[in-house]
Formats: structure tokens, sequence, C-alpha cells
């Protein structure tokens, strides 16, 4: 009866810890993997923004060549041609 009682007691033990290591190891992966997520969320986020950046330049690079067309072609120079 006691062999018994030792058994049960070192087997709930040993579970006990294999349990408490799993969920710390667990902890920790889910905190590397917020870590990594926000890490590639940061980077999404600065991608677009320059992204966005440069759209606006193209677009004020069209306006200003517009523009220019626009005064050399219809406004009236003086010149004959």
């Amino acid at each position: 009866m006691v062999r018994l009682i030792w058994k049960l007691t070192a087997g709930i033990g040993i579970s006990a810890a294999i349990i408490y290591k799993m969920d710390q190891n667990i902890t920790q992966q889910q905190s590397e993997m917020k870590h990594r997520l926000e890490e590639a969320k940061s980077t999404l986020e600065k991608a677009v923004v320059a992204d966005e950046r440069a759209q606006q330049e193209k677009t004020r690079e069209y306006y200003r060549n517009t523009q220019k067309y626009m005064s050399d072609r219809l406004v009236p120079s003086g010149r004959i041609v």
C-alpha cells in the first residue's frame, strides 16, 4: 500500500512539473510570437506610409507637368510659330 501511494505521489509530482514547464514554454512562445507580430505590423505600416508618400509625389509631379503643358501650349507666348 505504501508503494502505491509513493508511486501515485511521484507520478502526480512529475506530471505537475511537466505541465508547469510546458505552461512556461507556451507562455514564452506566445510572448515571442506577439513580439514578432508587432514588428511585422510596424514594418508593414512603414511600407504603407512610404508607398503613400511615393504616390503623393507622383501625383504632385503629374500636376506640375500638366500645369507646365497647359501654360506652354494654351497660353499665348507672343511668339509666332
